[in-house]
């Protein structure tokens, strides 16, 4: 029972409350079982170390630099009893990143914590991660009113001596029969209450924590979280903000609940950190910055002295000499055990129209200058705001009250506090929604001020705020129900798609944490935070499905910048910055550069062809071909020897394949490169051009069945070492992966690139040579077993992509699906690591069996996006308005539909006596205009025009 004005009415009075309450619609897919982990208040945790070839640190030590950690990791565990330690529940090691894109993000951890926090410009070529604050907890505080109950009494009439029901008021009971206050978290701040558990829930970009505690008289008490993530809108999904809305449940009949719900921000103070990494951008070399070393006992009387010197505007305290560094300038942080820090900044409570904030503003030009809100817009007149220094002080107010007074402005402090106070009625459920949301607009590339994308649409973090809570187009129903249309695509009842890998595909678009949007209009992205390079062009490749489909923009985007890169002799660079092992990084955004690799100038080739089929984008197609054409023609020169690739490099860069002549991985590659060229080249008539193209494919297909197929293994061998002696020994080395290109040839619809029969006999071999108990090792033969760690790990691309070429080459499709399950489900359901699957997972016999071991938050299992395809056995070539499906089960199915600002399904329903299937496109984004719709041998009866929200459907009759 939801109401904006509750009311209670008894024989000698009412009362009234006013809340402005409304009903909030919250993501639907956050199902029960689905990645769902409780954390109790008596589990115990601890961090192990195990060996790692480099993944991301758990905290970085300065800014500028890479966030590697080269040997070892901290992995977090659970203690199951002396000696014994098993993987956390899921939303422990990493949990759903919340933020906008491109504007940073925050974990909200199954205990209640919150982690990595990167919305105040933190990358790797600015200021370091923060892990933790851990004094940031939300917090609920429950007080009984127990009702006056009111009952038939029998009275006696004394005149008439007759008995009459009236209403008789029993005598009132206590008004605080239950008065309890917990911090939501398992394991709070030390001296604080927490409660008993918390289930947590992921699925991006929403996450849910439910409360589980029979203390409490209320039931269903939840905290849901979420950011925007719009279909082919870039700037509302841009938004830099995290909605929280709790959820309770009155369950008496008869009493009245007061509840308060609370968010508390410590943001003036950061533990275990160091601010004394002055910035000093080029414009202020020559200034003269203020510097004060003074003796303090703690930190709080370092916040105190800097709070009393007016030109400070950034502390360290260092508490191994009780030092206290204060400065002027606005420095930025890293990471160390003996020092705590702090940045001044000044809090103020404001009411806005039909908005209520509390907003910490930190005045100046740097990247951590700008303000972040605690906002909302309901229960107004019970909204209040607190601020203090001391957490325990401002716990026991709200605990004791349930509300703060503070209405200041410009009041300095560590907490920032939020509640609300509901009044619940027997049988009612409320709903309170919040906003965080911030707004630090100087984005920095080494010490210079880019900039964030997102200043050009606000103007503070109020306006965000604002925009959220009471705009028309990102507010939260609307920010909900396109959380839901994302998700119903793949998780919808009926659906063909296996709920692990839909789960897995929708969790891995979390990858977007790493972006970046400069106020220029730049969309750039690190390979991965512990590997900072920027936009390799062969990493964006495997990740680069899930970007083309739901922002096409950022890809074109990105094909701009290569093309212009472009060295003389046609090759495209690999990336347009190298920055994974340097201590510094430059100023300036696109330094293109890196090695001279296979997967690059074919992969921007296909990008080309990508964009032209799906999209029809041919402007972009006119603007590029003559880059593409170029770097099919350095493809050609570099292949002139052998007809193949020679000595280059690849993604797959640690097994050394450059040290051979050629490798079937480059060779395929090549072999892609000249398919898609040529097709480009005869859309744009060049027909001499495709001759050529089609002749260099021809030549190089020969060439590696005549130097790479073992006809006695019955594959292609992984490389050849010297071409020039034709009578070398084969080596017989056997690659998982080498034929990833067709992953792609398939998608782009070029077809196959070597005969079908040797590439089915050669998967064949790669699944039983290769296999381990965590998936296929990335390649054996070469070294007696066990062989070095970079042959025997599991490369992350290797499973999935095996299954997408076997469906399309018919294989049965849960055969094919059960050997990508084996190495991606491990994440979801073994390590419980989903939002942060490694690029390499460990082989066998080197301590790292099965465990992460490679660079963390890696998009090499983000090529499994092509399985939906190969799944629907989807095709589109719209500039000629064809789309054709060609699923790999019977009827009926229900298969997700991709294309570049588009996302529905398309469906079979056969009719209740069999001889008739009804087919069903039907569009939740974007629209499709197609001459041809078909499905199988069957076709819709004319052209189509379908929009978001509609669908089109037609019949086709089944003969026996």
């Amino acid at each position: 029972m939801m109401k904006l004005i509750n009311s209670i009415c008894i024989l000698v009075g009412c009362f009234t409350v006013t809340q402005q309450l409304q009903t909030f619609q919250l993501p639907a897919y956050l199902t029960p079982g689905l990645n769902q982990g409780t954390v109790r208040s008596e589990d115990q945790y601890t961090w192990l170390v195990q060996p790692c070839s480099y993944l991301e640190a758990e905290n970085v030590s300065a800014p500028y630099q890479t966030w590697s950690s080269p040997t070892f990791v901290n992995y977090r565990y659970q203690v199951c009893g002396d000696n014994c330690t098993i993987p956390p529940p899921i939303g422990v090691r990493s949990a759903v990143p919340l933020g906008g894109i491109s504007t940073g993000s925050i974990e909200l951890r199954a205990d209640g914590t919150l982690h990595e926090w990167t919305i105040i410009n933190q990358s790797p070529s600015s200021a370091a991660k923060i892990q933790i604050f851990d004094d940031a907890f939300f917090g609920i505080k429950v007080s009984r009113k127990v009702s006056n109950t009111l009952k038939f009494v029998p009275f006696k009439n004394i005149q008439t001596k007759k008995y009459l029901n009236v209403f008789w008021q029993d005598t009132y009971r206590p008004t605080n029969a239950v008065n309890q206050a917990f911090v939501l978290r398992t394991h709070p701040p030390s001296g604080l209450p927490g409660v008993q558990s918390l289930t947590y829930q992921g699925l991006y970009p929403s996450a849910q924590l439910t409360v589980n505690d029979d203390r409490l008289p209320l039931k269903n008490v939840s905290l849901t979280a979420m950011s925007t993530y719009f279909v082919n809108d870039m700037n509302s999904s841009a938004t830099p903000a995290i909605s929280f809305i709790f959820s309770a449940t009155n369950p008496s009949k008869t009493d009245t609940i007061e509840a308060s719900f609370m968010f508390n921000l410590p943001f003036g103070l950061e533990k275990n950190t160091d601010r004394s990494f002055t910035f000093k951008p080029e414009s202020l070399k020559d200034e003269n910055f203020d510097e004060l070393l003074m003796a303090a006992t703690s930190d709080l009387d370092c916040l105190n002295l800097c709070n009393t010197w007016d030109p400070c505007s950034t502390w360290t305290f260092n508490s191994d000499d009780t030092s206290c560094l204060l400065s002027s300038t606005v420095n930025l942080n890293g990471y160390n055990t003996f020092k705590s820090s702090g940045i001044k900044g000044y809090w103020t409570a404001s009411q806005l129209q039909n908005l209520k904030c509390l907003t910490l503003d930190r005045p100046g030009e740097s990247p951590p200058s700008g303000n972040i809100s605690l906002c909302s817009n309901s229960a107004l007149e019970s909204l209040t705001f607190g601020v203090g220094n001391d957490i325990n002080t401002l716990w026991n107010t709200f605990a004791e009250k349930g509300e703060f007074d503070f209405t200041g402005r410009k009041e300095l402090g560590i907490h920032g506090a939020i509640s609300a106070k509901l009044t619940i009625l027997p049988g009612e459920t409320v709903q309170f929604p919040m906003t965080m949301a911030w707004f630090y607009p100087n984005r920095d590339f080494g010490e210079t001020v880019y900039g964030n994308w997102y200043r050009n649409l606000f103007v503070s973090s109020e306006d965000v705020a604002q925009n959220i809570l009471n705009g028309e187009k990102i507010n939260l129903k609307e920010q909900t129900t396109a959380i839901n249309k994302l998700h119903e695509a793949f998780l919808t009842p009926g659906s063909s798609v296996p709920v692990w890998l839909s789960d897995l595909l929708i969790n891995s678009l979390g990858h977007i944490r790493s972006a970046m949007w400069f106020a220029d209009g730049k969309w750039r992205q690190w390979e991965a935070y512990d590997c900072s390079n920027m936009d390799s062009v062969h990493n964006d490749g495997e990740r680069h499905i899930p970007y083309i489909m739901f922002f096409p923009g950022s890809i074109r985007n990105k094909m701009v910048a290569w093309a212009k890169s472009q060295l003389s002799d046609g090759m495209i660079p690999e990336q347009l910055q190298s920055n994974c092992f340097t201590k510094h990084f430059g100023n300036i955004i696109d330094v293109p550069s890196g090695r001279i690799m296979s997967d690059v100038s074919s992969m921007f080739i296909v990008y080309l062809l990508e964009l032209y089929r799906w999209e029809n984008d041919t402007a972009l197609l006119t603007e590029l071909w003559p880059y593409a054409k170029r770097a099919a023609e350095w493809h050609i020169l570099v292949s002139k020897r052998y007809g193949l690739p020679y000595r280059l490099q690849n993604t797959y860069d640690v097994i050394g394949l450059d040290a051979y002549d050629i490798c079937t991985y480059n060779s395929a590659f090549h072999l892609l490169g000249m398919r898609a060229a040529e097709e480009l080249a005869k859309v744009m008539g060049d027909t001499e051009f495709a001759s050529i193209t089609r002749e260099a494919f021809t030549v190089g297909q020969i060439a590696l069945d005549q130097y790479l197929w073992n006809d006695t293994m019955g594959y292609y061998n992984s490389y050849k070492r010297d071409l020039s002696n034709l009578t070398e020994p084969n080596p017989g080395a056997l690659m998982t992966d080498c034929f990833y290109a067709q992953v792609l040839a398939h998608s782009a619809g070029l077809g196959d690139l070597v005969d079908s029969q040797k590439l089915a006999t050669h998967l064949k071999s790669e699944l039983i040579l290769n296999d381990s108990p965590y998936g296929m090792l990335v390649q054996t033969g070469r070294y007696p077993y066990p062989g070095p760690p970079q042959d025997n790990a599991v490369w992350m691309m290797g499973n999935p992509n095996w299954a997408s070429t076997q469906l399309r080459l018919g294989l049965n499709p849960n055969e094919a699906l059960n050997v990508a399950k084996k190495s991606l489900d491990r994440y979801r359901t073994v390590l419980n690591d989903l939002w942060n699957v490694a690029g390499v997972s460990g082989g066998l016999g080197y301590g790292a069996d099965g465990q992460p071991y490679i660079t963390s938050h890696y998009g090499y299992y983000m090529s499994s996006w092509h399985i939906l395809l190969a799944l629907s056995g989807q095709q589109a070539d719209l500039p000629k308005g064809t789309l054709t499906f060609n699923p790999k089960n019977e009827n009926p199915f229900n298969y997700p539909v991709l294309l570049p600002g588009v996302l529905g399904t398309i469906t079979s329903k056969p009719s209740l006596d069999g001889f008739t299937i009804t087919y069903t496109l039907s569009l939740l984004f974007g629209e499709l205009k197609l001459q041809q719709l078909g499905v199988r041998d069957s076709y819709y009866p004319g052209t189509v025009f379908v929009k978001a929200d509609q669908h089109v459907q037609w019949n086709d009759t089944v003969y026996y």
